[in-house]
């Protein structure tokens, strides 16, 4: 193989390391943009969920005091748990992505969901007493261990977040790393090609000067020679 096309061949494979780490590491900065997008989707969802169970304790309350509108507030109560079930699942959906799903926090909201029906029930057949024990011993219960899990979720979600953030750019830094060495070491072969060449071209010139004195000295030889004679 010449040297040119040596040369090609060590700038080609530079390239292509260089091309695929580029790729790659685009390919990181999508996953990244992706999961940060998911994170923040989940962190809202979290927000909602965790605010909502505070409208639903305020309108459950309101079931069992004086003066309250019922159908008012059954029908607030109803849409709360359902935006609060919502919240849970839209949570789920990034939760589950890391492995870790909400979905004991979905069993509590269906809980809570038939203790509202139970509640609604008692209030409707005139008895406020057993309407006040669901709403201030199950249904507080059940949404006070909503709002610690779903504190927790979000706690987990940040945290596995940050932990893939540090393994995708470790995974960068080491990428660069090989492509670095991989320039570095093209550069370097590159380097040897060109010495090699000047090295073999001297030697070449200092065998054609060799061989130009050579014939030098034997012409003024032959010269001398010739004129001894014809003296």
């Amino acid at each position: 193989m010449s040297n040119r096309w040596l040369r090609f061949v060590i700038a080609l494979v530079a390239l292509t390391a260089l091309g695929a780490a580029g790729y790659r590491i685009f390919q990181h900065e999508q996953r990244l943009s992706a999961e940060t997008q998911a994170l923040a989707a989940s962190g809202d969802a979290a927000d909602v969920a965790i605010e909502t169970i505070g409208e639903i304790k305020a309108a459950l309350h309101a079931y069992v005091a004086p003066g309250q509108g019922q159908a008012f507030w059954t029908a607030r109560a109803g849409m709360l748990i359902d935006q609060l079930r919502g919240s849970l699942l839209e949570l789920d959906r990034v939760a589950a992505s890391h492995g870790a799903p909400v979905t004991e926090t979905l069993d509590l909201s269906d809980r809570l969901a038939a203790a509202e029906q139970r509640a609604r029930e008692h209030v409707r057949n005139g008895q406020p007493l057993l309407a006040g024990d669901v709403i201030f011993t199950d249904a507080r219960d059940l949404l006070d261990a909503t709002h610690v899990q779903v504190a927790r979720a979000r706690g987990q979600l940040a945290v596995s977040a940050g932990t893939q953030l540090s393994e995708v750019r470790r995974e960068q830094v080491m990428l660069a790393g090989g492509v670095a060495a991989v320039a570095a070491l093209a550069l370097l072969v590159l380097a040897t090609i060109d010495v090699i060449e000047f090295a073999t071209s001297m030697r070449t010139e200092r065998g054609a000067a060799s061989t130009h004195l050579e014939r030098l000295r034997a012409t003024m030889l032959a010269q001398q020679g010739v004129e001894q004679t014809v003296a």
